[in-house]
């Protein structure tokens, strides 16, 4: 029963027919305020559902009814009914926001000991850990005046996220992180068409590098990046935006709707000033489009004010492009100063010929080894740093942020010859900087820009003489690249605050 009162009877009549009971048929954007849902069993079996149990009548001849009721809008296809011999085995967890809430885990599961093994229990019993510790990263718990649970279902395989009572076909940690990830990205706030799935399967995924950050380890977690990274790249092309809403292999594709969408997800969070700040960016779409739907553009314009600067290049590369990108590094060192020349080349250069990301480069000597960021944004770009080590070496991404493949890496001292010894008396001074850099040897007829790590220009000049005063009172503490441009070449500097 809807929340208008009106009754919808589902039958199933043949046990390979699911079609005849798929609700499914309506629109992503129609919600139900709400809805009684009573399933009639034998008494021999239970009958998990969304919402909470109002209780359990006994119809006589063998036959009890479960009376289920969520005051909560739902998705027409996450109302479930699923029944079987089921034992219950449930919890209250606890969240520690301050607000002393505690909610029902509620698990139905099969009454067995080859079912319900250590592993298994363990795996059920972080259950409320884990949606704490979401509570904390994406907003409480949309639901926590209901619950959140299991019905198992093996047959299934994998894993349906429906609201407050997930069907499960295996017990895995991450399986139960993906779909619990559901409970924000996709059910709280749905998709508002198939070509924004990602909103919902790649928050899911991503959702999964989370838990094993949170319970694991960074490393553990770096590692799992990695994998999807890798399968990202097991095809040069394909788009994170569905293009072909007719067909459900392309809707529901792994590569790019659920591992793409999820490195879309984390380069988002690469991309953040602060780290704090993308997780502010989470939170503020989830309270603003609660109960509701939203698209892409939505969430760029949710970031946007956040980051404090436009995301169009990003949006417009990553999940409307197409490909990724690889990087090849020329390097030549001078007493503390090192050349580099950073060049790209994409994957499917027809759809997006280049990529606009901030890089990390990680400088290696026998002493230890320095990671420096550089904002790309050419296809051959060319960096001066500065460094008291002797460089034997250099790994791009070392921390495996951005889907990229890495090209050749090479000592060549023919770098010299692109126009440095224009630039080679250029000295920036007090680096780092409170009040404001000196610029002294500038090249006459040269301009200059300041532009933060995701390449936004904060400040620009030209310069009248040998020196220019670049004011750092108004800028807040971190990285930035200075532009030094001449002609046609250009050369960047590392500036710290």
């Amino acid at each position: 029963t809807l929340s208008s009162g009106t009754p919808i009877l589902y039958t199933l009549s043949d046990p390979d027919r699911t079609d005849e009971w798929w609700p499914c048929k309506q629109s992503l954007t129609d919600k139900i305020d709400s809805a009684d849902i009573w399933v009639t069993v034998d008494d021999t079996l239970k009958a998990g559902s969304n919402g909470l149990l109002q209780g359990v009548t006994s119809l006589g001849s063998g036959k009890s009814r479960y009376e289920w009721k969520t005051i909560y809008p739902i998705d027409y296809y996450l109302i479930t009914v699923a029944v079987a011999p089921y034992k219950d085995h449930s919890y209250y967890m606890h969240f520690t926001d301050g607000s002393n809430d505690s909610m029902l885990i509620q698990n139905y599961i099969y009454d067995s000991a080859r079912v319900m093994t250590a592993a298994n229990k363990a795996a059920l019993d972080s259950t409320g850990l884990f949606i704490d510790h979401l509570s904390k990263l994406y907003g409480k718990y949309p639901f926590y005046k209901e619950k959140y649970g299991h019905c198992l279902a093996e047959p299934l395989g994998g894993g349906m996220e429906h609201q407050t009572m997930t069907t499960l076909g295996a017990t895995s940690t991450t399986l139960i992180a993906h779909e619990m990830g559901h409970q924000w990205w996709g059910n709280n706030v749905t998709y508002s068409s198939w070509r924004d799935i990602w909103l919902s399967e790649g928050f899911a995924t991503y959702t999964e590098q989370l838990f094993i950050e949170e319970f694991w380890g960074a490393a553990a977690a770096k590692n799992e990046r990695t994998t999807v990274f890798n399968n990202v790249m097991l095809s040069t092309s394909g788009s994170v935006y569905v293009d072909d809403t007719t067909n459900v292999n392309r809707i529901f594709n792994g590569r790019l709707t659920y591992s793409k969408g999820a490195s879309v997800v984390h380069m988002l969070r690469y991309l953040a000033p602060v780290d704090s700040m993308f997780f502010v960016g989470l939170r503020q779409f989830q309270q603003q489009y609660a109960f509701g739907n939203a698209v892409t553009e939505d969430l760029k314009n949710t970031f946007e004010p956040i980051y404090g600067f436009d995301l169009d290049s990003f949006f417009n590369q990553w999940v409307y492009g197409q490909g990724y990108p690889t990087y090849s590094v020329k390097y030549y060192q001078s007493g503390s100063t090192i050349y580099l020349q950073v060049n790209q080349t994409t994957s499917y250069s027809a759809v997006t010929p280049l990529f606009h990301m901030p890089i990390q480069l990680k400088l290696k000597s026998a002493n230890g080894d320095k990671v420096i960021t550089l904002y790309n944004n050419s296809p051959s770009q060319n960096f001066i740093v500065q460094w008291n080590e002797q460089l034997t070496g250099i790994e791009v991404d070392p921390d495996n942020h951005i889907v990229n493949r890495t090209g050749l890496i090479q000592e060549d001292q023919s770098i010299l010859s692109v126009g440095r010894a224009t630039y080679d008396n250029i000295i920036v001074y007090p680096n780092p900087a409170s009040d404001h850099w000196n610029i002294d040897g500038l090249p006459n007829g040269s301009s200059c820009k300041l532009l933060d790590v995701s390449g936004k220009v904060i400040w620009e000049g030209a310069a009248t003489g040998q020196t220019l005063g670049i004011p750092a009172t108004q800028v807040a503490s971190g990285v930035y690249m200075l532009e030094v441009a001449i002609d046609n070449d250009s050369v960047y500097y590392k500036l710290v605050k």
